[in-house]
């Protein structure tokens, strides 16, 4: 997440929420879990070779920034409140 919010592509493993983050926002790379070192640093080589290929736009960083801001999440977490008081 820091790495997307500050606009550096990443390469991350297709775990632990990853896959998640990758689908919603974009900005990096995934592999399969089972990926060995020899094909991270392939990837790797990739993404530093050509950064703006998966780098997201800062029209686009803004939107994902506003979409996981603090107040957002105040106000997201205040509607779930709410429907549980219907």
């Amino acid at each position: 997440m820091e790495a997307l919010l500050l606009g550096i592509p990443y390469v991350a493993a297709d775990d632990a929420g990853h896959s998640e983050i990758h689908a919603r926002w974009g900005g990096g790379r995934v592999l399969p879990v089972p990926a060995d070192a020899d094909a991270y640093a392939t990837v790797c080589r990739e993404v530093l070779a050509n950064p703006d290929a998966v780098r997201l736009s800062m029209e686009r960083r803004r939107e994902v920034h506003a979409e996981l801001s603090p107040d957002r999440h105040g106000v997201d977490v205040m509607n779930v409140y709410r429907s549980m008081q219907r």
